[in-house]
């Protein structure tokens, strides 16, 4: 069984109206020994018998109502091949966009690497820094515990001086005493 949009390709009518109406004329020639072309609710539906009569009324014989099918067929494939070539250059502009995108996120990516490896840097430098003030703080601080011990010693070696002074300064003071009360003739002598 054939339906409307079948006969329309295979005999190459352009509107369902001109269909319907060439069935119509040719009906009781269709029908001539049966029921071969009869209407279902709204459609037509023809069968085998109904189509060889309707090829031999329209003049075509059997190859050309198949040439004008493939025709039909090959138009069909022909936009479908068109539409599909469409759809192939939106995917590959997408493809390219996207592809644009992903090298745009690359040099992102390389960039923010980048500004990584320069703040490390950077905060190795200022550890580098750091342990350099801190071995220059330890030595100053020997250096200071070194300069304080001198400074002690020489407290005490002055405390000592001082002491010693103090002490022949009161030998001094004693021996001017003693000879300030000795006689005249003990300070000849020398035995005050």
């Amino acid at each position: 069984m054939a339906g409307i949009n079948e006969l329309m390709k295979r005999y190459n009518i352009t509107t369902a109206q001109g269909m319907t109406r060439t069935i119509r004329v040719h009906l009781d020639e269709l029908n001539a020994d049966g029921e071969h072309a009869r209407k279902i609710g709204k459609e037509w539906q023809l069968d085998a018998v109904a189509i060889r009569r309707l090829d031999s009324i329209r003049g075509l014989s059997k190859s050309e109502a198949i040439q004008n099918l493939e025709n039909a067929e090959i138009r069909s494939l022909n936009e479908e091949v068109k539409n599909l070539n469409v759809a192939l250059l939106h995917a590959q502009n997408e493809a390219l966009e996207a592809h644009k995108q992903v090298q745009q996120a690359q040099k992102q990516v390389l960039q923010a690497q980048a500004a990584v490896l320069q703040e490390k840097d950077r905060i190795i430098a200022m550890q580098n820094q750091k342990a350099a003030a801190e071995t220059k703080a330890i030595q100053n601080e020997v250096r200071i515990e070194a300069m304080q011990q001198e400074l002690d010693r020489q407290a005490k070696e002055l405390q000592q001086a001082r002491q010693a002074a103090a002490q022949m300064q009161e030998e001094a003071k004693a021996q001017q005493e003693r000879l300030a009360h000795a006689s005249l003739w003990q300070r000849i002598t020398g035995r005050w």
